[in-house]
């Protein structure tokens, strides 16, 4: 028996190692093919099975994943291309970050960047207060103030908010003295001389009142403009003076006939400045014609604002601020 039949195993495992052998050879050689080993067959054919899937993974990442150039404003925008972006939760597209874009609705960047602020890049950037003063940013934009100096922000009128009215009535009535005079009296709150210290009396025309009161919003508020008769009521009752009131804005003239009583609903309203900053937000209470400041001060000499009148559900104040509307309407709540 020959040494190949007795070792037949171990000749082919070496066939197949010098096999293997030529296989890597032609990987890591320039050629790209098997070198023809004496006594062994050529086999230039080896392929890979995963290769095929390879050349599929090619095809799908670049149909898939293919970098489409965009443009913005009129440039060419790609991954090399340094231009300033900002997307939008909500919104597909992406938008240019320039000046005049608005992250918020009416507030642009250059508004922000002015002042050095990069709250807008926050979702509740405009309802933040970088320098404590109880005004947002948005707050200091509309007003054209400095968000970031307290001393600069917009009036405290502007924060001014209404927490409740009720009424408060009075009733007039009138006496005669001679031709040319008669007597007032006003019963306010139900409480008689409440607010006022005697009956006032007048000369006619021209004649303005009361002027002896502890209301100050009563001072001089009501104004004689017409004396009378009516015809159709006999004797004293037939004579009527009209009184204008000064603070009404419609149906401000009334008829108040002799020694009878004219009743009307007033109201007081509790107001405050709705910001949280010390004590400027402190609650106060005003009646019609009451004037006042801002922040309220009851001693202030300055007064330059008033409560005129409720009209509906709205307090209406009257100021000359520049910039606020003027009259303010303020909304009543509802219980």
């Amino acid at each position: 028996m020959s040494w190949l039949s007795e070792n037949y195993e171990k000749a082919a495992l070496g066939v197949a190692a010098v096999a293997v052998i030529a296989v890597g050879y032609s990987v890591l050689s320039s050629e790209n093919k098997v070198p023809n080993v004496k006594g062994i067959r050529v086999e230039n054919n080896v392929g890979i099975p995963e290769h095929q899937n390879l050349d599929l993974a090619k095809t799908r990442l670049a149909n898939e994943y293919a970098f489409i150039p965009k443009s913005a404003a009129g440039n060419e925008v790609n991954s090399f291309t340094a231009y300033p972006l900002y997307s939008i939760k909500g919104r597909p597209e992406i938008d240019v970050l320039s000046n005049d874009f608005e992250i918020h609705e009416g507030m642009p960047i250059k508004w922000w960047t002015q002042y050095g602020l990069s709250d807008y890049t926050l979702a509740n950037g405009p309802d933040l207060d970088p320098d404590k003063d109880g005004f947002t940013n948005r707050d200091e934009m509309e007003g054209g103030t400095d968000p970031t100096k307290a001393d600069s922000k917009p009036h405290y009128l502007t924060k001014l908010k209404c927490t409740g009215a009720k009424p408060s009535g009075f009733v007039m009535s009138w006496t005669n003295v001679d031709d040319v005079k008669a007597n007032f009296k006003f019963i306010y709150n139900g409480k008689k001389a409440s607010y006022f210290s005697k009956e006032v009396g007048f000369q006619f025309p021209d004649a303005k009142f009361c002027n002896k009161q502890k209301a100050p919003g009563l001072l001089n508020r009501f104004e004689v403009v017409k004396r009378g008769v009516d015809p159709s009521i006999e004797g004293e009752k037939g004579q009527y003076y009209d009184i204008k009131d000064n603070l009404k804005q419609e149906d401000n003239v009334t008829k108040l006939y002799y020694k009878a009583q004219v009743k009307s609903d007033d109201w007081t309203v509790d107001l405050k400045i709705d910001i949280n900053v010390g004590e400027v937000n402190k609650p106060f209470k005003l009646a019609e014609g009451d004037s006042f400041s801002l922040p309220f001060d009851k001693m202030a000499s300055n007064k330059p604002f008033t409560f005129v009148a409720r009209k509906g559900d709205k307090a209406i104040i009257k100021h000359n601020l520049k910039g606020v509307q003027s009259p303010l309407e303020l909304t009543i709540p509802t219980k």
